[in-house]
């Protein structure tokens, strides 16, 4: 499960899949089930995530 800020979303999507060799779930993270391990940060800065890629 990676967040992913609105400028780095697509990279995020490509890591996933070169990762999982599937197609990820896209979600708003602030429609998200709350739960522990959600992401405080982008993958790939230290902005908020606004997606979660899982």
């Amino acid at each position: 499960m990676y967040g992913a800020c609105r400028e780095h979303v697509e990279q995020v999507i490509e890591h996933f899949l070169f990762a999982h060799e599937r197609a990820p779930e896209l979600l708003l993270l602030s429609e998200a089930v709350p739960q522990e391990g959600l992401p405080g940060a982008c993958y790939f800065c230290p902005l908020p995530p606004v997606y979660l890629v899982k």
